[in-house]
């Protein structure tokens, strides 16, 4: 007879989840980890043999709401077959103790012969255990495949972020315009409605129209001219042309095109054009007749206003009139200045004078405009083109003037926009970081712990076997250890628990790890606690232009100040590393130096960045303490 005794029971109690919340007595033989890892799964515990009859006594004990037991329950360790009595007792809140009380040990060679197992009965056994390592390494492979796709998950959302941005940017900053977006070969993909308007009426759906049939056919070999170098190398171009429309007239359109692109080249071309044929035919009649220019500016859509050097009206035209809601009449019989804000009345007359000194055609810049007075008071934002002509009565100033408080109120939503794309985009950090560190990151430590446990199993003439296992094991580490990078890359956790100095600090940390740059923070006076909007805010700042300074400009030597002054905060990061042409890089559309700008702009604060080509860069931001929304 073999001996039998009843050792002490071993098992843990689950909650209504089947989570594990306590261990009992010991329990390495039943499970795959140490009981260090509570509140997981009760069947990812469990070994294949034991997994079915605990789930069946459970849900038993479940549905009686009585204790469960089960006699003879057979199980394997270390290649013997044990047996052991299984008792699972319902407990309050929903909670269930699972005891198993394992008879006694013997040795392994007296338990084979007690069990009367054969050799070919052990090689069953073996053959199984090596078939749970295989299934083991296989969950390892499709770990690495989770890891991969979760960080080309990242990669596409990043890649749509910026893709929409860029679109909304372009349209919403035209509205009111024409706007086309054109693939490569010139197809129309999309066109907004003002577009149709000036086109005369609905020719046709995107995708099958060409952009080249609006073309006249003489202007035909410079837009393709002006088209190929968009595609090639040139990211903008402003030109004006000819657009033909219903019937066979033409009007005339200042073009800005910008392309959208992407890494194997460009995606699509954006043509925002505004019509011009007012302003156009105005010069080109200019140069026939004034009298045929009076004729044109009475119709035109602009306002048109015409100064004498002693800055008397002495033309204006019917939209110049409802413009600043004067008749024409009161219009030609004052001086401009009536037309301006009282603060800008006394510097006007030497601005007048010093136009007439160097009379030439004047574009209106883009990002700037003047401020007009209207009749009952209210100010107006204007746009002005300047040109002169000759009179019998001397040179005339004509001012071109366009009513532009419908787009500023577009490129404030704009701005309104980004804000939020910036704090979804934060949002989103926060939440891929958490997936990852609450999902993946566990399910790896499992698969190491797993690894680690059937390596101990493995006995004897099998040390390749526990050789490869502990190499694997090794490799769940370093994925492990990258994940936890990428969770604290996307949402530094140091940033919300313990505030901008140790998360600036980590930053540092982490930068100086790489061969170069060699990295200076220097911490201020600070108060002991900063609102989390301006320490994000802050932190992503100097994030980017370390990145910036390591990646783009490589530098050797980084400084980091950041401190306090009369209720601001302020951050300073200067680099040795190669400098740039900071318009150059405004007009490239990047969205490094974007998305500083709006994160400071979204505190109420100020953003400065000074750089040059070779004489490296020094980026400052102020905020106000109480600005953060």
């Amino acid at each position: 007879m073999s001996r039998r005794t009843m050792q002490s029971p071993i098992g843990f109690v689950v909650d209504s989840e089947l989570r594990v919340v306590e261990f009992i007595g010991h329990t390495s033989p039943l499970i795959r980890l140490s009981p260090g890892a509570a509140t997981l799964d009760l069947a990812r515990l469990l070994t294949d043999s034991l997994r079915p009859a605990v789930l069946e006594a459970v849900d038993q004990a479940r549905e009686t709401l009585r204790a469960v037991a089960v006699g003879g329950v057979s199980y394997y360790e270390l290649g013997v077959r044990r047996s052991a009595d299984l008792s699972v007792t319902p407990e309050p809140g929903g909670l269930c103790r699972i005891e198993l009380h394992t008879h006694g040990r013997a040795s392994k060679a007296s338990a084979m012969a007690h069990s009367g197992s054969t050799a070919e009965e052990l090689a069953v056994e073996l053959e199984a255990t090596n078939e749970e390592l295989r299934a083991t390494v296989n969950e390892l492979v499709n770990a690495n495949q989770e890891i991969r796709r979760a960080q080309a998950a990242l990669e596409k959302s990043q890649n749509e972020l910026r893709a929409r941005y860029q679109f909304m940017a372009a349209v919403l900053d035209t509205v009111g315009a024409l706007i086309l977006v054109l693939d490569p070969e010139g197809r129309v993909v999309e066109f907004n409605r003002a577009c149709g308007v000036a086109s005369g009426g609905p020719q046709g759906e995107a995708g099958a129209l060409l952009f080249w049939d609006f073309i006249p056919p003489e202007q035909l070999a410079e837009w393709r001219g002006i088209f190929a170098k968009l595609l090639e190398e040139t990211p903008t171009s402003t030109h004006e042309s000819d657009w033909l429309v219903r019937g066979g007239n033409r009007r005339r359109i200042a073009w800005s095109n910008t392309t959208m692109r992407q890494p194997d080249g460009v995606r699509y071309v954006i043509a925002t054009g505004i019509e011009v044929t007012a302003r156009y035919l105005a010069e080109q009649f200019l140069l026939a007749s004034e009298a045929k220019f009076r004729a044109v500016i009475e119709s035109a859509a602009e306002a048109i206003l015409g100064v004498d050097p002693a800055g008397k009206i002495v033309i204006a035209n019917p939209s110049a009139a409802r413009l600043f809601g004067y008749t024409l009449e009161e219009l030609l019989s004052w001086e401009l200045t009536r037309l301006l804000p009282e603060r800008f009345r006394a510097a006007h007359p030497d601005h007048l004078q010093s136009y007439f000194d160097q009379p030439r055609p004047r574009k209106a810049f883009s990002g700037s405009f003047f401020v007009g007075r209207r009749r009952d008071g209210s100010e107006v934002p204007l746009e002005i083109s300047l040109s002169t002509i000759s009179t019998a009565e001397g040179e005339v100033a004509v001012a071109f003037i366009l009513d532009i408080t419908e787009r500023i109120q577009h490129r404030e939503h704009l701005q309104a926009l980004a804000g939020k794309l910036l704090k979804a985009q934060e949002e989103e950090r926060r939440r891929i970081a958490r997936d990852i560190h609450d999902h993946l990151t566990q399910t790896i430590s499992l698969l190491g712990m797993k690894l680690g446990f059937l390596a101990r199993e493995v006995e004897g003439n099998q040390a390749a076997v526990r050789a490869g296992l502990e190499e694997a094991r090794h490799q769940v580490d370093l994925i492990h250890e990258e994940v936890r990078d990428v969770s604290h890359r996307l949402h530094p956790t140091t940033l919300e628990y313990l505030g901008l100095v140790p998360a600036l600090e980590s930053l540092v940390n982490e930068t100086e790890k790489l061969e170069k740059p060699r990295v200076h923070l220097v911490i201020g006076q600070l108060p002991d606690s900063i609102p989390q909007g301006v320490a994000t805010a802050f932190y992503r700042i100097a994030q980017e232009a370390l990145h910036n300074a390591l990646k783009s400009a490589a530098a050797e030597n980084v400084s980091v100040h950041v401190n306090t002054q009369d209720g601001h905060v302020h951050l300073v990061v200067m680099d040795d590393g190669c400098g740039f042409v900071v318009e150059e890089a405004r007009r490239a559309g990047g969205l490094g130096l974007l998305s500083m700008e709006e994160r400071a702009r979204e505190l109420g604060g100020t953003f400065a960045i000074q750089s040059a080509r070779g004489s490296g860069t020094r980026i400052e931001v102020t905020a106000p303490l109480a600005a953060a929304r």
